[in-house]
C-alpha cells in the first residue's frame, strides 16, 4: 500500500469519526412528536360575524395566519389540520399550557386607535411591521411599529388632529397604550407599557402576522400526556436491542471477520442516520419508530 493510499484511508477514517461524533451529539437533541413527548391539543371553530361569513377562503386565511403565528413562536413541528367546514385542529408538542398558546395563536388581534370617547380613529390593517425593542431611558420593553403609506397618511391625520390630546391603542378589547400625542407621526410609532419582554414579543407576533378575518371559539383544549410515548420508546429500545443482537450474531457466525466489519459498519450507519435526522430537526413519532 502506497503512501497516498494510506493518507487517503486516514482521511476517510477521520471524516467518518467526525461524522459519528457529530451524530452522537445530535442524538441528544432529537425532537419527539406529540404522541411521544406530550403537548397540547386544541380545537378551534371559526365564527360568523355581521360582515363576514365563514367560507373556504376564510378558512384558508385562518390556516395561513395561525401557521405563521406558530412559526414565529418557534414551536417544533406543530400539526395543523382542517376538520369539517369551520374547525382547525392544532397539536403542539412540548407545550403543556394550551391556554397560553391560545392567547397567541387564536386571538383575533384587531389593532385599533381610539380617542378618549372610545371612538375608533383608525385600525391596524395597514400595519407593515412590528418589532420588540427597549426604551433607551427606562430599558423597558416596547414595540416599534411601521405603517404602509396609506396607514401612514391616516396616522398622520389622526396625530395632527389630536395633537396635545390623549389617544388609546387597543388590541381587540385590551388597552395596550394610553398617552398624549406630542408630535405629528406618520410611518413609525411605538407602543409601551408592557410588564415583561415575553408579553411584548407575543403581542408583536400577533401584530406582525395580522388580524384573523373572523373570531375563533375554543371547542377543545387539553394537555396530552406522554405516557403512551414512554411505553412505546421503552418497547422500541428493547426490540431494537434484541433485533440488533440477533443480526450481529448471524452476521459474525456466517461471515467471520468480514461479518464483524459489516456489523461495525451497520452500527456506524445507524448512528449517522439518526444523528442526521436530529440535525435536520426531524421529529420522531410513534409511526416513525
Amino acid at each position: 500500500m502506497g503512501w497516498k493510499q494510506k493518507q487517503l484511508i486516514k482521511g476517510i477514517a477521520i471524516v467518518i469519526i467526525l461524522i459519528v461524533a457529530i451524530s452522537i451529539v445530535n442524538l441528544y437533541g432529537i425532537n419527539l412528536g406529540l404522541d411521544l413527548e406530550g403537548g397540547s391539543h386544541i380545537v378551534l371553530e371559526a365564527q360568523d360575524t355581521d360582515t363576514r361569513q365563514v367560507d373556504t377562503e376564510t378558512m384558508n386565511a385562518l390556516y395561513r395566519i395561525i401557521e405563521s403565528r406558530i412559526d414565529q413562536l418557534g414551536l417544533a413541528e406543530p400539526r395543523i389540520q382542517r376538520s369539517g367546514d369551520r374547525r382547525l385542529i392544532i397539536e403542539l408538542p412540548a407545550v403543556d399550557e394550551p391556554d397560553q398558546a391560545i392567547q397567541v395563536i387564536g386571538r383575533t388581534a384587531q389593532l385599533t386607535f381610539r380617542n378618549i370617547d372610545d371612538e375608533i380613529l383608525m385600525t391596524g390593517e395597514h400595519l407593515r411591521d412590528a418589532r420588540v425593542s427597549q426604551d433607551p431611558d427606562t430599558r423597558a420593553p416596547i414595540i416599534l411599529f411601521e405603517l404602509y403609506d396609506e396607514g401612514a397618511r391616516q396616522f398622520e391625520g389622526v396625530t395632527r388632529q389630536y395633537l396635545g390630546q390623549q389617544i388609546r391603542i387597543y388590541l381587540d378589547q385590551d388597552l395596550l397604550y394610553q398617552g398624549t400625542v406630542r408630535s405629528v407621526i406618520s410611518h413609525r410609532g411605538q407602543i409601551s407599557g408592557f410588564e415583561t419582554l415575553q408579553e411584548a414579543q407575543d403581542i408583536a407576533v400577533l401584530l406582525r402576522e395580522g388580524a384573523l378575518p373572523v373570531p375563533l371559539r375554543i371547542e377543545e383544549s387539553r394537555t396530552v400526556g406522554p405516557t403512551l410515548g414512554q411505553i412505546s420508546i421503552e418497547q422500541s429500545i428493547n426490540a431494537g436491542i434484541v433485533g440488533l443482537i440477533f443480526v450481529l450474531i448471524i452476521m459474525i457466525a456466517l461471515y467471520g471477520v468480514p461479518g464483524v466489519a459489516a456489523c461495525l459498519a451497520l452500527v456506524v450507519y445507524g448512528v449517522i442516520f439518526v444523528g442526521l435526522l436530529s440535525g435536520f430537526r426531524a421529529v420522531l413519532t410513534l409511526p416513525g419508530i
